[in-house]
């Protein structure tokens, strides 16, 4: 019944002495473990608290369990994210850059003869393989649009030639008209 009781013991003795309290009344600290109990006397009243501490070494294992993991996992999971951003690298972003070089390159050029040469059977080399059957239909495209232009070349050489014997025709068909004309 001490009014100078710390903190703990008068917590543990309101519990303690409530009409539903068990018989010891167990607390947790960081470092320790305590639990409280009521000694009675003959007549069956409270007459002392009984304290009893003792260091909690499981709850700090635990906290020291706990915090390695979160180290571990932390390490594994940078090690996963490096991992995979190197895959990443190596497998599709170095390929694509290579495609898209390429690419540039034979549009600088203007040689559509060019290809493509990646490897793989994944979805790039599948865009790598259209790109080059587009390029060679392109470059047969022009093959035939030069042989048509050279055709055409041919053909207005022709017209030229045939329109100038048709001015010649004309003229002297004109004179050769004419000149009986003056005659009568």
């Amino acid at each position: 019944n001490s009014t100078e009781l710390p903190s703990d013991f008068v917590a543990a003795r309101s519990s303690l002495l409530s009409s539903d309290a068990p018989a010891v009344v167990y607390t947790m600290q960081n470092q320790t473990a305590e639990g409280y109990g009521l000694l009675n006397d003959i007549s069956g009243k409270p007459v002392l608290i009984m304290e009893i501490g003792m260091p909690n070494s499981i709850y700090q294992q635990g906290q020291q369990t706990v915090f390695y993991f979160a180290v571990a996992l932390l390490i594994a999971g940078l090690t996963f994210s490096v991992v995979v951003m190197w895959l990443l690298e190596k497998i599709v972003l170095s390929r694509l850059g290579y495609l898209n070089r390429r690419v540039n390159e034979i549009a600088s050029s203007n040689q559509l003869s060019g290809r493509i040469a990646l490897g793989g059977t994944d979805e790039l080399a599948s865009l790598t393989t259209t790109i080059n059957n587009s390029l060679g239909v392109m470059e047969r495209s022009q093959v035939e649009l030069q042989q048509l232009n050279a055709q055409l070349a041919e053909n207005v050489s022709d017209l030229s030639a045939i329109q100038t014997q048709k001015d010649r025709f004309f003229a002297n068909a004109s004179h050769n008209f004419r000149t009986p004309m003056a005659v009568l």
